[in-house]
């Protein structure tokens, strides 16, 4: 797995699952087949709720240069939704470090009876995929194994089930009395490593609380080779809780897993920090609505890049973190930064552009604490010496 897959792994991608073509299944939804130009294939379960997936991993054209002043390709996106027996699938690319610029590609309908090639990547430099679709079923699904190595937190029950998609929910208890901010679980199946996710709020509000408990939804995103037109999904056999961020900073497990982890709240509290000063300056503004919009603009200026401070508190609080690995660090401080940027102008064009004064003063005065208590979350997390 390349540097970038590794930080991928650990804000959830998706790994191809085996096949089942023994298991016993009822049908479900519909199955989203990926042809690389490769061969490489990929399977995802599609249900109501539709299924979003980006990759780092793509076949490109070879001796492809981007114009001056493009940033270069660094994922490719694929949304995809349900229409009838069909799928509506959107293709984009994300560009830079930190995914900041999104290029729409298609927008294509994919039957079951049909292959769509999507040739319009060719002219951002990435070879075409295919998609078609498949029927869905999903498998008898036993109860996997649960492993904690995590001190003080463990996983309290697994259950199988099918809504909103298949897969299982798994509650995790806290026997400390310190908050969990964010969780990492890994997933097996046959003891290869099958799914991995990351479990906590973008505004560091604790996912566990002090003797709590905290139930999630883990699903079957992948799907194994097709029989008869229909795809299924290989049940988990172990479910293991790998690492944690607690409250005060302090790293519990796999310290290694949680870099990543890690190196996105230090990528937010950088950006809040930003937030913060300019909606200072903005309480004194007399026209509510341009105070607004120039919030907007400076948030949307705001560099979204890594910095090597970031990726030194990062190398200081995780020790080990190997030199192949520091690129993947760097990119998640950029992620973080673009994640609070991207909320924050999203919550005000939701406003705009017909604000009164008196809703974008309510939102000034809002946003302002708000900001402040989500910078005191996150620097409990990076307390100083």
């Amino acid at each position: 797995m390349t540097r970038t897959g590794r930080v991928i792994a650990a804000l959830l991608l998706l790994l191809p699952f085996a096949d089942t073509a023994q298991a016993q299944y009822e049908a479900r939804p519909l199955t989203l087949v990926t042809t690389y130009a490769d061969g490489r294939v990929t399977r995802s379960a599609v249900g109501p709720r539709g299924h979003r997936a980006w990759t780092p991993v793509f076949p490109r054209i070879a001796n492809w240069r981007e114009a001056r002043g493009v940033s270069p390709v660094t994922a490719l996106h694929v949304t995809a939704s349900l229409v009838g027996e069909s799928l509506r699938v959107s293709v984009s690319v994300l560009r830079g470090p930190a995914h900041d610029v999104e290029e729409t590609i298609a927008s294509v309908v994919v039957g079951l009876d049909t292959e769509v090639v999507v040739a319009d990547l060719r002219r951002v430099g990435l070879l075409p995929v295919t998609f078609s679709a498949a029927l869905y079923a999903t498998p008898v699904l036993p109860v996997p194994r649960g492993d904690s190595h995590v001190e003080g937190l463990e996983i309290e029950g697994i259950e199988p089930t099918t809504a909103p998609t298949p897969g299982y929910a798994i509650t995790l208890r806290n026997r400390t009395d310190v908050a969990a901010v964010t969780v990492a679980v890994d997933s097996y199946i046959g003891g290869r490593a099958a799914l991995s996710v990351n479990q906590g709020e973008p505004a560091a509000q604790p996912v566990v609380s002090p003797g709590g408990t905290f139930t999630f939804h883990l699903r079957l995103a992948g799907a194994s080779g097709s029989s008869g037109g229909v795809a299924t999904a290989a049940p988990l056999d172990g479910v293991v809780l790998t690492g944690v961020i607690w409250a005060d900073g302090r790293l519990g497990g796999n310290r290694l897993r949680m870099a990543p982890a890690l190196a996105l709240h230090l990528g937010r509290m950088s950006a809040v920090e930003h937030v913060i000063t300019v909606l200072r300056r903005s309480r004194s503004e007399s026209d509510p609505p341009a105070a607004l919009s120039r919030v907007r603009d400076a948030m949307a200026s705001a560099p979204i890049t890594p910095d090597a401070a970031a990726l030194a508190t990062v190398l200081t609080l995780v020790p080990g973190v190997p030199p192949s690995d520091e690129e993947g660090v760097n990119t998640a401080v950029a992620i973080g930064k673009r994640d609070v940027r991207d909320r924050l102008i999203a919550d005000i064009d939701r406003l705009r552009p017909s604000v009164t004064p008196a809703q974008a003063r309510q939102w000034l005065d809002e946003a302002l604490p708000a900001c402040e208590d989500w910078l005191r979350r996150l620097r409990a997390m990076f307390p100083q010496p």
